[in-house]
C-alpha cells in the first residue's frame, strides 16, 4: 500500500561562471559572496547582524539547550561554516546548533571545494561537511557534524514550498537569496509569512539588502526592522526582530491536524530517559538522545543486545527502488540516505569503528524477469534516482562488479552494503558510556507517579527503573503495555539460511538482491534470506524455509546457486528465525503515545465526516514515546526515526517534512479507524 504524495520536479544544478575561483550565478547574474572577502562579509551581515556572539556568550536559552538558524540560500555553505566557527568560540559547551538552509540549485562538492579553498581556516570543517554532503535529491537531508553538536538540515527545493512543509522555530534568520530584483521568488509576501510562522518573539533577522519592498514585506509579516550600514561599499542592509503582537501581522500558521499536535510538549521535561528494547531501534534511540544531553538506561529482556530480529549475523543496508513518487517511497529513500551517512559517521569515530563490522560493498539488484526488467527501466527513466545512488549495468558490468558471471544486467547501488547488526548495537552504546544497560529484564508494565516520572516493572512486578521519559522500542512487544496495546502491530515470521561458502562462491564481492537477497562470504557462510510468514508464530528453523530461500536464489541467480552446491547439504544448512514487527501501512510507528479513550471522545465527529470542526489538540501520555514497526528495514529506518523522535521530545526542528512526521505518528491509526467508524 502506498500513499499519494506531492511530486517534486528534479533539481537543476546552478549555472556557474568563475572569476578568481569565486562562483557567479549566470542565471541570476549575481555573486555568491563578496569578491572583497566573503568570509568577512558573512560575519558582518549575518553573525553580527543577528548579534550571535553576544547572544551565545550570554545564553538565555528559554529552558532549551539548542539554538536554531534558518537560512534562505545555502549557496557555497560559507555562512554555515562561518556560524560553526563562531559557535565553537562563543556557545556553551554541550549545547547544540541547528542550522537549517534551503537551496533550489545546490552546488556539487567540487564547486564548493573550489569556492571555499581560499580560506584555509575553514578546510577541516569543509572536509567534514563534504564527507556527508547529500545527493541532489529534492527534500530534507539531515547531517550531524562536530560530534553531534552541529545539526545541519539541508532542504533542496523551492524556498516557499520547502518552508511550508517544515516544522521548527528559528532563533535567527539569514535571508541570503540573490538580489531581489534578479531573484524575486526568494522575496515574496508568501515567503515572509512562512518566515513569520517559523519565528517567535526572540527571533532576529538580517539580510544584505535594504530594498523597500523587502522591508515593507517583513514589517507586514510581523518583523520590526531597521537599516544598518551595509558591508564595505554597500550603503545599507536590514536587521530586525519578530513581534507577533504587531497589529498588521497576518495569520501565518499553516493548517495542522490537531490530533498530531502535542500542545503539552515540554523541552525541559527531564533528561533521564529509559528505552525498552536492545535491538537496532532501541540502541539507535539511546545513541541519538544520549548525544543530545539525555542520561539513558536501556532495558533488554535477553542476555545480550540484538537478541531478537536485530540478531541476524548479516543485515542489508538497502532501499526498495520504485519509480512512483509516494509518501512511503519518499520516506524510505530519505531514510536510506540518512542511514548511510549515519553508518559512515560512526565508522569514522575511533572507539565505535573498532566494534562496528560492516562493508560498503554495493548491491546488485538483479534483472531476473521480464517484470523486473520493465520495472528497472521505469526506475531509471523516472529521474528520481540519480546515478550517485542507482546505476544501470549490463550483464558484463554486473559480472565484473559482483565477481561472478551474471546472465543479465540490473541496477547497481554503490552506497549499499552489509552490516553486522549486533556489532552496530554494541558500537552505538559504546560511544556513550553514560548509557546503563539492564539485561535479562522483561519490561511488561508502566505506571506514572504523581511527579510525572515513569516506573518500569518486570513480569514479576518488580521495579526495574524509573525515568522522566520512556521510549518503547521493543517491536511487537509494545503490545504488552496497557498504554500502547491498541496499536495494530503484528509479528511476521522470517527465516534466513546460512549456506557454507565454497571456493567458487567466495568470489562474490557485492550483495545481490532479487525477491530475496544473498550476501558475500562472512566467516565461512553466505547469509541468504528471507522468508515471510505473517500468520505463523513458530520459532523452529525449518528445512522447508531453507528450500524456499534456495529456490528464490536459483530462480534469480543460478550462477551463485550452482557455486554453493547447497542441494548437496540441505540437511546441514544452519539458519535463524526471527519476527519482524510491522504496521498495516508498512511504515514505522514513531512519536508520542496517544491516550486512546480521550482521542475517541475528542474526535468522535470524524465518524460522521466532520473534518473541518474545531477540535482540541491531541492528548498524549506525557513523557511516553514509541519507536517501532520497522519491518525488515530497521537498519535503514532507525537513524532517521530516532532523529524524528528527538524532535518530538525536545521541540527541535524536524529532520524531514511534516507530512512524513504525521505519516509515522502513533495516533494515525486511531484517526483512521474513527473515520472508518471502526471504533
Amino acid at each position: 500500500m502506498t500513499t499519494k504524495y506531492t511530486n517534486r520536479p528534479p533539481l537543476s544544478p546552478p549555472d556557474l561562471q568563475w572569476e578568481n575561483n569565486a562562483p557567479i550565478s549566470k542565471t541570476f547574474q549575481d555573486v555568491y559572496f563578496s569578491s572583497e572577502d566573503g568570509l568577512e562579509e558573512s560575519d558582518y551581515v549575518f553573525l553580527q547582524g543577528n548579534r550571535l556572539e553576544n547572544r551565545w556568550k550570554n545564553w538565555a536559552p528559554r529552558s532549551l539547550d539548542y539554538f536554531t538558524i534558518i537560512e534562505t540560500g545555502f549557496g557555497t555553505g560559507l555562512n554555515f561554516l562561518s556560524s560553526w566557527c563562531l559557535w565553537e568560540k562563543a556557545a556553551p559547551k554541550n549545547y547544540r546548533l541547528h542550522y537549517v538552509s534551503v537551496e533550489k540549485h545546490p552546488l556539487n562538492k567540487a564547486d564548493i571545494h573550489l569556492a571555499l579553498k581560499q580560506w584555509p581556516s575553514l578546510s577541516i570543517k569543509m572536509a567534514e561537511l563534504l564527507q556527508q554532503y547529500p545527493q541532489s535529491l529534492p527534500g530534507i537531508h539531515r547531517l550531524t557534524l562536530a560530534e553531534e553538536k552541529i545539526h545541519l538540515t539541508l532542504i533542496w527545493g523551492d524556498a516557499l514550498h520547502s518552508l511550508s512543509t517544515f516544522n521548527g522555530t528559528a532563533d535567527a534568520w539569514f535571508l541570503d537569496g540573490f538580489t531581489p530584483s534578479r531573484n524575486p521568488d526568494m522575496w515574496t509576501p508568501a515567503l515572509y509569512e512562512q518566515i513569520a510562522r517559523l519565528s517567535n518573539d526572540n527571533t532576529t533577522i538580517s539580510t544584505f539588502t535594504a530594498a523597500s519592498a523587502v522591508r515593507k514585506g517583513l514589517i507586514k509579516a510581523g518583523f520590526n526592522t531597521e537599516k544598518r550600514k551595509g558591508y564595505k561599499f554597500k550603503r545599507e542592509m536590514l536587521i530586525g526582530s519578530f513581534s507577533d503582537s504587531l497589529p498588521e501581522t497576518p495569520q501565518t500558521s499553516t493548517r495542522q491536524n490537531p490530533w498530531f499536535v502535542d500542545a503539552k510538549i515540554k523541552p525541559n521535561q527531564g533528561k533521564t530517559a529509559v528505552v525498552i528494547g536492545g535491538g537496532i531501534a532501541g540502541t539507535t534511540t539511546a545513541y541519538t538522545l544520549s548525544n543530545n544531553g539525555f542520561k539513558f538506561e536501556l532495558i533488554e529482556r535477553g542476555g545480550k543486545l540484538a537478541n531478537a530480529a536485530s540478531g541476524n549475523p548479516t543485515g542489508v543496508l538497502f532501499t526498495k527502488l520504485n519509480p512512483e513518487f509516494s509518501l512511503q517511497n519518499y520516506f524510505y529513500q530519505q531514510s536510506y540516505l540518512h542511514a548511510i551517512r549515519h553508518i559512515l559517521d560512526l565508522s569514522h569515530q575511533t572507539s565505535a569503528a573498532e566494534l562496528l563490522k560492516w562493508q560498503q560493498c554495493g548491491l546488485l539488484q538483479l534483472n531476473f524477469s521480464d517484470k523486473e526488467s520493465a520495472l528497472q527501466k521505469k526506475i531509471i527513466s523516472s529521474g528520481k534516482w540519480p546515478s550517485e545512488i542507482v546505476q544501470p549495468v549490463s550483464a558484463k558490468q554486473a559480472s565484473d562488479l559482483s565477481g561472478i558471471t551474471q546472465s543479465n544486467g540490473g541496477l547497481f547501488l554503490p552506497l549499499s552494503g552489509w552490516v553486522d547488526p549486533a556489532s552496530l548495537c554494541q558500537a552505538l552504546l559504546h560511544k556513550n558510556k553514560a548509557i546503563h544497560t539492564h539485561l535479562h529484564k522483561n519490561a511488561i508494565s508502566l505506571s506514572q507517579d504523581m511527579n510525572g516520572r515513569w516506573n518500569v516493572f518486570s513480569e514479576d512486578e518488580r521495579l526495574i527503573t524509573t525515568g522522566d521519559i520512556v521510549i518503547i522500542a521493543n517491536a511487537a512487544d509494545a503490545l504488552s503495555f496497557s498504554q500502547t496495546d491498541h496499536l495494530p502491530l503484528k509479528a511476521v515470521r522470517g527465516q534466513i539460511s546460512l549456506i557454507p561458502a565454497t571456493e567458487k562462491s567466495t568470489q562474490l564481492k557485492t550483495l545481490v538482491n532479487y525477491d530475496g537477497y544473498a550476501a558475500p562470504n562472512r566467516n565461512g557462510y553466505h547469509c541468504i534470506g528471507a522468508t515471510f510468514h505473517a500468520e505463523d508464530s513458530c520459532t523452529d528453523v525449518r528445512k522447508s524455509d531453507h528450500l524456499a530461500n534456495l529456490h528464490q536464489l536459483n530462480r534469480a541467480c543460478p550462477e551463485l546457486y550452482n557455486m554453493l552446491d547447497a542441494d548437496q547439504a540441505i540437511d546441514s544448512i544452519q539458519g535463524r528465525t526471527a519476527f519482524r514487527c510491522q504496521a498495516p501501512d508498512y511504515l514505522p510507528v514513531v512519536g508520542p503515545a496517544p491516550k486512546l479513550e480521550t482521542f475517541i471522545q475528542d474526535y468522535a465527529g470524524l465518524r460522521t465526516g466532520r473534518l473541518k470542526e474545531k477540535y482540541p489538540t491531541g492528548s498524549f501520555h506525557t513523557g511516553l514515546y514509541i519507536n517501532t514497526a520497522y519491518g525488515s528495514r530497521g537498519l535503514t529506518s532507525a537513524p532517521l526515526c530516532s532523529a524524528i523522535l528527538l524532535s518530538h521530545i525536545t521541540g527541535e526542528p524536524h529532520p524531514i517534512e511534516n507530512d512524513i512526521v504525521n505519516a509515522l505518528h502513533p495516533a494515525r491509526f486511531i484517526i483512521r479507524d474513527l473515520k472508518r467508524c471502526l471504533i
